[in-house]
């Protein structure tokens, strides 16, 4: 991974509230970023199935994950660098964290590499500016937003 990181909320074991960990750890990590270095960090959150388990021998085994959501959640940390913020989460992430965040709904995005696009938010430094749209449920109608400001009220 070179300069990066993979952390893993519900593998080997699953857990219910993976994404409210996964969300935690990252925003802890971005306000305590400036006191270890000026450098950006960017994080990308996406949820889904991963096959998991130790490769190697003996001598040199490793835990680790596989498959399309790990490289989903790549693609994601790879886009805050042309997205202009710190953490990206998937609607599929956010669809299960337990207390919704409220973050900038990007909308959908290209994602390299694939013919499909990726429904994202964004959140800047681990910590969110309010008023802000932030994902809600997707709406038949063309006409009705699909995000809704923070006091309004609906689920998002």
């Amino acid at each position: 991974m070179g300069d990066g990181m993979l952390a893993v909320f519900g593998a080997p074991e699953s857990l219910e509230n993976h994404a409210d960990l996964a969300l935690g750890a990252a925003r802890a990590m971005l306000q305590h970023l400036p006191q270890v270095t000026t450098l950006p960090m960017g994080i990308g959150l996406h949820s889904g199935t991963v096959v998991a388990g130790c490769l190697g021998q003996d001598a040199r085994l490793e835990f680790t994950v596989l498959g399309d959501t790990v490289n989903l959640a790549a693609r994601l940390e790879a886009m805050t660098k042309t997205e202009g913020f710190s953490l990206l989460i998937s609607r599929a992430t956010y669809g299960q964290l337990r207390s919704p965040e409220e973050l900038f709904s990007l909308g959908l995005r290209p994602i390299r590499g694939r013919d499909e696009t990726v429904d994202a938010a964004g959140m800047k430094n681990g910590a969110v500016t309010s008023p802000i749209p932030i994902f809600a449920a997707k709406s038949a109608d063309p006409a009705k937003p699909q995000c809704r400001l923070p006091g309004q009220s609906g689920a998002p």
